[in-house]
């Protein structure tokens, strides 16, 4: 499935160029109809995180983005879907935005970081009962199209950006590839003051 998105990711990668700014900057991320903001929705500095839930740099980086935003009041933090690294990286990205689709996403990003093991169906299904969610109906939406279009947008934007790896935190002026300390994380944020 992944090499679907990938392949389908070449077919729009252009489109997020179209909006770049009119020095020639690169265009600031945008959240897509799923993606998960963290933060102050209409702040006016935005950071996107590409991430995997396999990852450990991204495991560990992520208590970081909370604070991060705690002390920076008109910072919005997208949480980017990327799932690069295993053959069930998709599964757990799935889970986690079918409970974006009932306003959960946060306690099963959360419930997923911490996790051990394979991400597979019996763990969407336990997920599902811990929601209190029918779970014939929460894997169902784990295959849905809009699920499908989120994560194939977001493999586009990573594609484009030439990021092959996780994490990636991205501002409209830099790409940070690997795990970022609070300090560089907040210089991030500093540099988009200017």
């Amino acid at each position: 499935m992944l090499l679907r998105i990938v392949a389908a990711a070449s077919c729009i990668a252009g489109l997020a160029d179209a909006a770049a700014t009119a020095g020639g900057g690169r265009a600031p991320p945008r959240p897509g109809p799923l993606t998960p903001i963290l933060g102050n929705a209409r702040g006016t500095r935005v950071l996107a995180v590409y991430f995997d839930y396999h990852c450990p740099y991204c495991r560990a980086m992520d208590p970081l983005l909370r604070t991060l935003v705690e002390r920076n009041p008109q910072l919005q933090i997208l949480f980017k879907e990327f799932p690069i690294l295993r053959w069930d990286s998709e599964t757990a990205a799935r889970i986690a935005l079918s409970a974006q689709l009932r306003g959960r996403y946060f306690e099963v990003h959360e419930r997923l970081m911490q996790s051990a093991g394979d991400f597979t169906g019996a763990v969407a299904t336990d997920i599902a009962r811990w929601l209190d969610v029918d779970p014939t109906s929460f894997r169902k939406d784990m295959g849905s199209a809009q699920i499908s279009a989120e994560l194939q947008s977001n493999a586009a934007e990573a594609q484009r950006m030439d990021i092959h790896g996780t994490p990636a935190v991205v501002s409209r002026i830099a790409i940070e590839q690997g795990g970022r300390s609070l300090p560089q994380l907040q210089a991030m944020v500093d540099a988009l003051r200017g």
